[in-house]
C-alpha cells in the first residue's frame, strides 16, 4: 500500500507456517524484509492461523494502525 499524502508504504504479509517448510524460503522472505526497509516500507505481518481463528480482530488491528497513520 501506498498513500501520497502521508508517504506511507505499507506490506501486509499473510503468511504461516506452511510457506516456511525450509531455511532457504525462511531466509528468502528475510531478504525481501530488509529490501522493503531500505526502501522505508513498514512491514505487518499476521500468521495464517491468526487470520483463520479471528479475522475480525486483524481487520481491526489493521484499520487502527491506519487510521492512527493516515488522521494522525
Amino acid at each position: 500500500m501506498w498513500h501520497p499524502k502521508t508517504k506511507l508504504k505499507l506490506i501486509i504479509e499473510c503468511d504461516g507456517f506452511a510457506y516456511h517448510k525450509d531455511k532457504q524460503t525462511f531466509e528468502n522472505d528475510r531478504q525481501r524484509d530488509r529490501l522493503f526497509l531500505y526502501e522505508n516500507y513498514k512491514t505487518m505481518r499476521f500468521a495464517g492461523s491468526e487470520i483463520i481463528k479471528n479475522p475480525i480482530n486483524c481487520a481491526i488491528e489493521l484499520t487502527d494502525f491506519l487510521r492512527d497513520i493516515l488522521f494522525f
